[in-house]
């Protein structure tokens, strides 16, 4: 019989595996390699059939090439586990044909971006004052730029 953590750990694989499939376009195990840092053997591992415990930093690389948060990936791989009722009683079996959901907006794409022209003017000099503390050269004139 499985044991609770395998079974987490086995459906965390799955919903790597069905999150790579879903991927468009469609990603090898080098780009996976590549873009979370992750040896292969590792990468193996986690889409094998029955991974050992996944580190939760590889949990939040493939999330981001996945385009979601980590808790989202969690979140799915618990519900992938049917649900976390059924994950956590004795004898609960692991759903291989469970959708995958449709991915989130990124972080990045769910902050409401403004128009400057409907900005007020208190918005723009917090802008401008961001800007200024990362560019510093900001103030200068480009024709003083080397």
């Amino acid at each position: 019989m499985d044991t609770k953590d395998s079974i987490l750990n086995r459906a965390m694989g799955a919903q790597i595996a069905a999150e790579k499939a879903a991927l468009r376009p469609k990603k090898s195990v080098r780009e996976l390699i590549v873009e979370t840092g992750l040896s292969e053997s590792t990468i193996n591992r986690i889409l094998s059939e029955a991974p050992r415990d996944i580190h939760v930093t590889a949990i939040a690389r493939f999330a981001r090439v996945f385009g979601i948060t980590p808790q989202e990936l969690v979140r799915r791989a618990v519900e992938r586990a049917e649900g976390f009722g059924g994950w956590w009683s004795d004898g609960p079996t692991l759903n291989p044909e469970a959708p995958v959901s449709p991915p989130v907006a990124s972080i990045a794409d769910q902050r409401q971006k403004k128009n400057p022209a409907e900005m007020t003017d208190d918005e723009l000099e917090a802008i401008q004052k961001k800007a200024a503390i990362n560019d510093e050269h900001m103030d200068q004139d480009e024709s003083d730029l080397p």
